[in-house]
């Protein structure tokens, strides 16, 4: 019975432990939406977990200082569209529109670890 009972807590912490995993990033799309989830939330642990940038580029703080200026902080995510560029798919165009219908992008570029893909700089 103690045995039963010892598999099934592993079994239930395993699973929990998948469930509560990190960062979404197995490619660049996904990284893509992670990454504008830690914008849209205003998430900065979650920002800094998903960019791989160097700390005076992009760095987590900063972008979502620039989400802030952008009145990103508080969209939804069903508000951007993704599009993978086709010659290089390591970059993904972030669109959406703004308030008064103007259509604004982001260039997010991303470079692949063994552990999935990162934020490394805006732009090519």
């Amino acid at each position: 019975m103690k045995r039963i009972f010892l598999v099934a807590v592993i079994i239930l912490s395993i699973t929990l432990l998948a469930a509560c995993g990190g960062a979404k990033n197995s490619t660049p799309l996904e990284a893509s939406e992670t990454f504008m989830k830690s914008l849209v939330d205003g998430d900065m642990q979650l920002n800094a977990s998903i960019n791989h940038s160097d700390d005076w580029s992009f760095p987590a703080d900063h972008m979502i200082s620039i989400a802030n200026e952008r009145n990103i902080v508080g969209m939804d995510l069903s508000d951007f569209t993704y599009e993978q560029d086709e010659d290089n798919p390591r970059l993904v165009t972030v669109t959406w529109n703004e308030e008064d219908g103007t259509e604004r992008s982001m260039l997010l570029n991303f470079n692949q670890t063994s552990d999935g893909y990162f934020f490394v700089k805006l732009g090519r």
